[in-house]
C-alpha cells in the first residue's frame, strides 16, 4: 500500500513536471539542424568559447560547442526535463572533455584552489554549484569570469578546476 502511493505521487509529480514544458515550449525549440538553440548561449558553450578564444583559437563558437556537445545526445537533459525545464541547459563533464579533444584540448582536473592559479599563465573550466535544493550549477572560464568564488554568494562550492592543455 505504501508502495503504492509513493509510485502515484512520483507519476503524479512527473506529470506536472511535463505540464512546465508545456507552459515553456521555448525550452523545446530546435533551430533547422535539429539542435536544441536554449542550449547555445548556456554556460557550458560560453565557457569553451571564452577559453578557446583565450588560447587563441579563431572560428570557434558556442553555437559550434553546444551542437558538438548535444551530437553526444540529449536525452538525459530530456529526462532531467521531467524536473524543470531548464535543465535543457546543462553540459556535462564527459560532453565539455569531449569537445576540448575536438578542438586539440585536454581537460585536466587539478587538485587546487582557485586561487591557486595564475591568471598570466593558466586558462581553466571552473565547475560551480550553489543551492542544491534550487539545482544551482555553473561552469565559468578562469580567469575571465568575474566573482567565480562568490558566483552563487555564500553558497557558491567550487567542485572542480579543469586547466586546459594542448594535446601534442
Amino acid at each position: 500500500m505504501k508502495f503504492r502511493k509513493v509510485l502515484l505521487w512520483i507519476i503524479a509529480s512527473s506529470l506536472l513536471n511535463i505540464g512546465c514544458v508545456v507552459f515553456h515550449p521555448e525550452s523545446l525549440s530546435k533551430d533547422s539542424l535539429g539542435y536544441r538553440v536554449r542550449h547555445y548561449n548556456s554556460c557550458g558553450p560560453e565557457a569553451l568559447e571564452e577559453a578557446f578564444s583565450r588560447l587563441g583559437e579563431k572560428n570557434v563558437d558556442r553555437i559550434q560547442i553546444s551542437r558538438n556537445i548535444q551530437d553526444t545526445g540529449n536525452t538525459l537533459r530530456y529526462l532531467m526535463m521531467l524536473v524543470h525545464h531548464d535543465t535543457i541547459l546543462v553540459s556535462f563533464p564527459h560532453e565539455m572533455k569531449n569537445v576540448c579533444k575536438k578542438y586539440g584540448y585536454e581537460m585536466v582536473e587539478v587538485d587546487k584552489e582557485i586561487d591557486d592559479l595564475d591568471p598570466q599563465k593558466d586558462i581553466a573550466i571552473v565547475l560551480l554549484f550553489g543551492d542544491f535544493l534550487k539545482g544551482e550549477s555553473h561552469w565559468a572560464a578562469y580567469p575571465h569570469t568575474d566573482n567565480i568564488k562568490n558566483w552563487f554568494g555564500s553558497n557558491t562550492k567550487i567542485s572542480k578546476i579543469f586547466i586546459l592543455k594542448k594535446i601534442n
